[in-house]
């Protein structure tokens, strides 16, 4: 699937910019209806043509999806490293383990060995 320019642009709007709305934005002209539909971005040729907080929106949807991504990494790394100060403790408390085993094993066989058989 190839996108343009224009067709990513007209896709991040329809999923972006609130939807068209009604009201009476236009006072001025009597002759409109309350009840007309203005929409709240149209695609030009080679421009897009929004309202005031057009920028707004969209940067206010940008940190939001940048937030996400770092909290979602910050959430990772922070799972990583307790998973390896665990699995170090793990190893750690299983190698004093085998020292104590070998030291009474040591103890044993030194006391059942003759002292004087050299």
């Amino acid at each position: 699937m190839n996108i343009t320019k224009y067709t990513g642009t007209e896709m991040m709007c329809k999923k972006i910019m609130p939807k068209p709305r009604r009201g009476s934005l236009l006072t001025r002209v009597a002759a409109e209806k309350q009840d007309t539909v203005r929409p709240t971005w149209v695609m030009g040729n080679t421009m897009l043509f929004g309202k005031d907080y057009t920028l707004t929106v969209f940067n206010k949807w940008y940190q939001t999806k940048v937030a996400k991504t770092i909290c979602d990494w910050a959430q990772l790394q922070i799972f990583r490293a307790k998973l390896r100060d665990f699995s170090w403790a793990a190893t750690r408390i299983g190698y004093r383990y085998r020292l104590k085993l070998r030291a009474k094993a040591v103890r044993t066989v030194s006391m059942a060995w003759p002292r004087n058989c050299v």
